[in-house]
């Protein structure tokens, strides 16, 4: 199924319910965001889907976005805590904001076997214009690939904050198989305080190197002692040994 807004609606597909699987769907020419997940919502599989050229309002345009900002939260328990989703050879193609976006709060999620391609476009803001964004706890980014951004942004940005409820959010950030190409900024920026980027990553072309200026450095990992997270319902199964496999 594809979903054409046309640019007369600001989001392609809203979920706020738990339990799931979307397969072969394109969400392209939103206002805002292409895919987005919110309001508690867990236990979702995406697979085989693109979100294309996003943010035809000139902001907010990222492709897959899961949890909400901390000024959205709104009554107890305030912190949007969705997660255990698993992004499955999924793209993010132009998009005017960052390809994938994980808010504070969300939590348990695997992307892998995915691509985000700026095709050398400049996103909308220099906070917004990077591959990945993340304030999520437990993320895995698994045989991922970033390219063509000509923004300052970073293939890979993870942000620990403090909220408004008081909790720290953002940590156990997982680099498996992960590429960078043609990139004005870096590969990483990361305030995490574990991280891990096995050592099968590679990066092409990246004129800010591999760490953005301020980064934290990250433990190297041996590509043979990772393990995917995996749980009970919707896209938790193992799933990266067989990402390269036909759909």
């Amino acid at each position: 199924m594809t979903i054409d807004s046309n640019s007369n609606s600001n989001k392609g597909s809203l979920i706020e319910a738990s339990h799931g699987y979307i397969t072969n769907v394109t969400v392209k020419n939103t206002l805002a965001e292409g895919f987005k997940i919110r309001k508690n919502s867990r236990y979702w599989l995406i697979q085989d889907s693109t979100s294309a050229y996003t943010g035809q309002s000139g902001k907010y345009g990222e492709g897959f976005y899961v949890g909400d900002a901390d000024q959205n939260w709104k009554t107890a328990p305030y912190a949007d805590q969705s997660g255990y989703i698993t992004f499955l050879h999924c793209s993010a193609v132009q998009t005017k904001n960052d390809g994938f976006d994980f808010k504070e709060g969300s939590q348990y999620i695997k992307v892998i076997g995915s691509t985000v391609d700026f095709q050398n476009t400049v996103p909308e803001s220099t906070l917004g214009n990077n591959g990945m964004f993340m304030r999520a706890n437990h993320v895995q980014v698994i045989q991922t690939s970033v390219k063509n951004n000509a923004g300052t942004g970073q293939a890979f940005r993870a942000n620990k904050m403090t909220a408004s409820d008081g909790n720290s959010y953002g940590g156990d950030l997982q680099l498996k198989g992960v590429t960078a190409t043609s990139m004005s900024g870096s590969m990483i920026y990361t305030s995490y305080t574990s991280n891990v980027l096995y050592s099968d990553y590679t990066m092409t072309g990246v004129a800010g190197g591999l760490y953005a200026s301020g980064s934290r450095t990250v433990a190297s990992g041996d590509p043979s002692a990772f393990s995917e997270m995996t749980w009970n319902g919707e896209g938790g199964d193992v799933y990266s040994s067989a990402v390269n496999l036909a759909p």
